[in-house]
């Protein structure tokens, strides 16, 4: 495929304001609180786990954080094994001691208790597993919410968190989203200018600005279609036509 026949189009988002998260706590009955938050369908290959292991030492040093895990099974996981994976989660939140600090909200969200859930958030966090996610529509909506973030290298988190716009950790690595939580918490003037350049960057991505690119996209695709096509002969052909010509002649 030649390259100028492809349109790269970004995840949309909602265009959403640049608000502090202390707006949205209290409604939320988190005020006071330093709130990291992972939100989606919960299924195992997500990564929750490493940042429930890694909050006891967050905590040992900001110990007013919570980390909110917003979202109900994935359907597919749920019919496979119910909520077990869930389960798994708070059993370990149990083990390492920090059932208090891990909040679980088991359900799906409206667009406005969604816009909410995210403002509140100090930081965001995706710690995916695997490199081969293409795509996180939680990432970008993050991104355009201008949260602080946090995430493993997978490609679509490598692509939108460049230029400073998020902390990138290795995979399952609960010491390096720890370090990466601590920094940020430990630096209000470090986390506001990764969120502004976050916010900044996701205003490509709201809805209006990739319609318009879909309908750019799809108005060069039909001009190019209505073009007409001349079907041209290779020399020698036209040479060894005309003289055919000659010689019937």
């Amino acid at each position: 495929m030649p390259s100028e026949k492809i349109d790269l189009i970004p995840h949309g988002i909602p265009d959403l304001p640049f608000v502090e998260p202390n707006v949205y706590k209290e409604s939320l009955a988190i005020a006071g609180k330093s709130v990291l938050l992972t939100f989606g369908l919960l299924s195992p290959n997500k990564g929750f786990e490493s940042v429930i292991q890694a909050l006891p030492r967050i905590l040992s040093r900001h110990r007013d954080v919570v980390y909110v895990i917003a979202g109900a099974t994935h359907p597919h996981v749920r019919v496979r094994e119910g909520d077990r994976y869930r389960d798994q989660l708070q059993a370990l939140a149990r083990e390492v001691g920090v059932e208090r600090e891990v909040i679980f909200l088991n359900r799906f969200f409206s667009p406005q208790e969604m816009a909410s859930l995210v403002g509140s958030a100090d930081i965001y966090i995706t710690p995916y597993c695997h490199d081969a996610r293409a795509v996180s529509g939680t990432l970008a909506y993050a991104l355009g919410a201008g949260k602080a973030i946090i995430s493993t290298p997978y490609w679509h988190a490598a692509e939108l968190l460049d230029g400073g716009r998020g902390a990138l950790v290795p995979f399952e690595s609960l010491a390096a989203i720890a370090t990466a939580a601590i920094e940020l918490l430990d630096n209000d003037g470090e986390r506001h200018v990764m969120r502004k350049r976050a916010y900044l960057y996701a205003r490509k991505m709201v809805w209006n600005r990739v319609a318009q690119s879909y309908m750019h996209s799809f108005e060069r695709a039909r001009y190019h279609r209505m073009q007409p096509v001349y079907l041209g002969f290779p020399a020698r052909a036209a040479e060894k036509n005309a003289a055919g010509r000659l010689v019937n002649v």
